[in-house]
């Protein structure tokens, strides 16, 4: 299926808001030259124009894209409709493999593929051919019961190992493992704490336009 490469005309709205902004940019630089109570106020004033042109373009694009937005959203909803339960089922299918691959039974037939490779490994490094030959069949044997990849037709399976965590006692973690809570020292600070040791509290000012 070709996807359809076909060149998208600019509306004219986008022509048109693009030569405001260019006419307001033009004054911009001259507008953060800010020295006094009379350029701050003029800084502030353009700023209220820039807050107003934003506005007015975010309006101009919604307009434009929310049919888009909308038609695209329609087609996904049903094309999710379709392929849900296919993920659904490949989750299953998943989960199913993963739970044979941690049970005991794979495990203990996974340890006897890796106990012959580390007797295939040492026989090589020790220049003994003869062992490696014998380790070939029995090696073969046990990677046949426990792959380390699975090749069906033209799909191939690999596997990782990820080791998680669930904290059972926050009490008993131990301190180096623990981070402060941003979210804690952000209320404390503006509840009026300004001396939280291992913490520098400071002011940083700025600016809110209402246009």
């Amino acid at each position: 299926m070709k996807a359809h490469n076909q060149e998208i005309a600019v509306p004219t709205e986008v022509i048109e808001a693009k030569k405001g902004v260019d006419a307001l940019l033009f004054r911009a630089d001259v507008a953060a030259q800010v020295i006094d109570a009379t350029t701050e106020a003029g800084a502030v004033e353009f700023l209220g124009e820039i807050k107003r042109q934003v506005t007015s373009i975010e309006a101009k694009r919604k307009f434009l894209v929310k049919p888009l937005q909308d038609h695209v959203k329609a087609i996904n909803d049903e094309f999710k409709k379709i392929t849900g339960p296919l993920d659904e089922a490949e989750r299953t299918i998943k989960k199913g493999i993963s739970d044979w691959r941690i049970s005991e039974d794979f495990k203990e037939k996974e340890n006897e593929r890796l106990r012959i490779a580390a007797q295939g490994r040492h026989a090589a490094q020790c220049g003994d051919v003869e062992r490696l030959k014998d380790l070939e069949p029995e090696y073969e044997a046990a990677a046949a019961v426990a792959p380390r990849t699975v090749t069906a037709g033209s799909t191939k399976a690999s596997f990782r190992s990820a080791w998680k965590f669930e904290v059972e006692d926050e009490l008993l973690v131990p301190r180096e493992l623990c981070s402060p809570d941003d979210g804690k020292i952000r209320a404390a600070v503006k509840s009026g704490r300004r001396d939280i040791a291992g913490v520098r509290v400071y002011e940083e000012k700025s600016v809110a336009i209402a246009a």
